[in-house]
């Protein structure tokens, strides 16, 4: 007989063997009736006659008890043994709930507004893991849902085989690591990048910037809420020696029912490298993160274009492109914001870094005007404004505004100088922006190049079936007689 063969053999004896004691304890309360087993002797106050002067029990007598009892009392290693979870079958967790489309589904966009959901039958709560059907009833996958926000539902997986939890989640968050660190190998350039991405990695509703040696975590949906403690400790793994911060953006929050997480330290400010330049970043607070990772690529790309020419740098936020211009070789900076409460920021940037920039508070628009009025030209213009557009129903009005500003910045643009324009507002598409900078160059003779267009670096990958996640859009353009 084979090696195979007697072990085969031997396993089944000793499973039958084992077995016995088992088929025993089952059975032998039946068959036996009113066989009693003896149970452990103990000494208790005597207690009243019962009928016909007998007590019911007295001291030193031996209690007795059925089979099945004794042995979960007198016998417990043994009954552990059979009923263990390894030699029993485990109760695995009820199904999430079902959630069904009003429509069938076509490609794979991962976003589905309460309009297209059917109102389920029984209550499923806000920020729920889902089981998704279509029209039909055909199971697509599984998502959060949270049926108070206009996005009710966000697939997370469309692959039979696959569950949401903690385990699926927590690989994708290992793969967006390996992402940025083994193949963007980003850490050569800046230690400033977004390490999550959302819906481009897989990871809907969740952010994560790295900002020097703290980590920013960006919570924006309900469902991702549950996970975020399994997915920090991995996290803390993943990417040791960082600190943590928590944060929600305030309409995130409103829209979903977050609870937003207390705010960082006011004092807290870390310093970050990118190329040449040094910037100091106060994670968790103002825009964003704290920084705008996602203009990294524009903003070395601006250093290259900017020597020897005169940088206007419109919506400057902390000063990131007109550091990077000074740096450069630019003859002259003049950057301008309107927020107040971010200039002594851009300051302390341009400190740090040794340059000299004219720094003014103002409106885009207002400025341009009274340029164009003037007569003033500069040879590299950047417009990076915030979102005009948050929702479809915004875009026509946001499509105008962006005309008109690249039409005053047109205005000031010396001949053979550079353009940067860029929009941040998800519902504008990339030929809908381009749209808006052709038709504010139009009423000017001449020649206008597209050198670039372009968007958000690698760090911040788009979903191939979410077109929404191309959320920047950039172009160069240069102006020629």
């Amino acid at each position: 007989m084979g090696v195979g063969a007697l072990r085969l053999s031997r396993f089944l004896r000793l499973s039958a063997a084992r077995s016995i004691p088992l088929v025993l304890a089952m059975f032998l309360p039946l068959s036996l009736g009113p066989f009693l087993l003896p149970g452990k002797s103990t000494s208790q106050p005597a207690s009243r006659p019962g009928k016909g002067g007998k007590r019911a029990s007295d001291p030193g007598q031996a209690r007795t008890q059925p089979f099945s009892r004794a042995l979960s009392s007198d016998y417990p290693a043994l009954l552990f043994f059979f009923f263990s979870p390894r030699n029993s079958m485990v109760k695995k967790p009820p199904p999430p709930p079902v959630v069904q489309l009003r429509v069938a589904a076509e490609g794979r966009h991962p976003h589905f507004p309460r309009k297209m959901i059917r109102k389920p039958t029984t209550l499923v709560p806000a920020g729920s893991v889902v089981r998704v059907k279509d029209k039909e009833g055909r199971y697509l996958g599984q998502g959060f849902y949270n049926p108070r926000a206009g996005l009710s539902l966000r697939m997370v997986t469309w692959r039979k085989d696959e569950q949401v939890d903690l385990d699926l989640l927590s690989r994708r968050l290992e793969a967006a690591v390996r992402l940025r660190r083994d193949l963007l190998r980003l850490d050569r350039v800046t230690d400033a990048y977004r390490l999550v991405h959302g819906d481009g990695d897989g990871l809907p509703g969740l952010v994560v910037d790295k900002l020097g040696k703290i980590l920013v975590v960006e919570v924006r949906l309900l469902g991702m809420q549950p996970f975020l403690d399994g997915l920090g400790r991995r996290l803390k793994k993943l990417v040791p020696n960082q600190g943590m911060v928590l944060v929600t953006e305030q309409r995130a929050a409103k829209v979903e029912g977050l609870e937003p997480p207390p705010p960082p330290p006011q004092d807290l400010e870390v310093e970050v490298r990118e190329g040449k330049a040094r910037f100091l970043v106060r994670p968790g607070q103002g825009h964003k993160t704290g920084f705008f990772c996602d203009q990294r690529d524009q903003r070395l790309q601006a250093e290259r274009f900017a020597r020897g020419r005169r940088v206007l740098d419109l919506c400057c936020y902390t000063g990131g492109f007109a550091v990077h211009c000074a740096l450069g070789g630019a003859r002259s900076v003049t950057a301008l914001d309107l927020d107040e409460k971010i200039l002594p920021q851009a300051r302390a940037n341009f400190r740090r870094n040794q340059v000299k920039v004219v720094l003014k508070k103002g409106d885009a628009f207002d400025f341009l005007r009274e340029a164009a009025s003037a007569g003033k030209e500069w040879d590299l213009v950047i417009l990076d404004p915030p979102a005009f557009a948050r929702g479809r129903g915004q875009v026509t009005a946001a499509v105008e505004k962006y005309q008109d500003l690249n039409r005053l910045a047109w205005k000031v643009l010396a001949q053979g100088g550079l353009l940067l324009s860029c929009s941040c507002s998800p519902p504008v598409g990339p030929e809908l922006f381009l749209k808006a900078v052709r038709g504010a160059v139009e009423g000017f003779s001449g020649l206008a190049r597209v050198l670039a267009t372009g968007g958000a670096g690698p760090d911040h990958p788009l979903h191939l079936h979410c077109p929404e996640t191309r959320y920047l859009k950039t172009v160069w353009l240069q102006k020629e007689r």
